[in-house]
């Protein structure tokens, strides 16, 4: 859904998009996203699949709108970038964002791209949708490394004095749970960690 930045599907906010992007949705596609409403469908354009992550609190929260994060596929990515580099140097770097004309997405490593996208041959759906795509089948052009995202290259983290579950995962963009899950053999006590103790991430 163009415009669409991890909403609910509803008859309410469809007829909001069409009436704020009227070229997008022509009377086939309003019929088909109503047939959608009540079943559990969100809304996401390619831009809008990546700034939901930081409007739900790095996917922590119910997706809030936040004016800082609404751009646009290059202001989302080469507009807000900390490091980046043509796409024949893409670093092997799991959440790397992707950037062709108009278009952007989320590399999650090994050649594959997470990407929402309104081509039916990549995404396999009538009108598109959220995909898990292969680097080597578009035509990307750049990658960026987020001014708003922390990037881990490293699998483990040294304790610090001060520091809890909550704090370190945060860090990570993790919930405290998965954290804990991913160190029940070294953490006896989740409310107890000690400087220094390593955790697995």
């Amino acid at each position: 859904m163009w415009g669409g930045y991890g909403k609910e599907v509803t008859n309410k906010l469809i007829n909001q998009k069409k009436k704020q992007y009227p070229s997008h949705y022509d009377a086939k596609k309003v019929k088909y996203l109503k047939s959608l409403v009540g079943k559990d469908y969100y809304s996401y354009d390619c831009a809008g699949l990546i700034k939901s992550y930081w409007m739900s609190d790095y996917g922590i929260k119910k997706v809030k709108y936040m004016k800082k994060y609404d751009k646009d596929a290059y202001g989302i990515t080469l507009g807000n970038a900390k490091k980046k580099g043509k796409i024949k140097d893409l670093p092997e770097i799991p959440g790397i964002l992707l950037y062709m004309k108009g278009h952007c997405g989320v590399y999650v490593g090994k050649g594959l791209v997470i990407e929402c996208t309104s081509n039916k041959r990549i995404s396999k759906k009538k009108y598109g949708g959220v995909c898990l795509s292969k680097l080597k089948q578009r035509k990307w052009t750049n990658w960026v490394e987020s001014k708003w995202l922390k990037y881990v290259i490293d699998d483990t983290y040294v304790v610090k004095k001060g520091d809890n579950l909550t704090k370190i995962a945060k860090k990570y963009n993790m919930t405290w749970q998965e954290l804990y899950e991913k160190n029940k053999d070294i953490i006896k006590n989740p409310n107890k960690i000690y400087p220094g103790q390593i955790l697995n991430l």
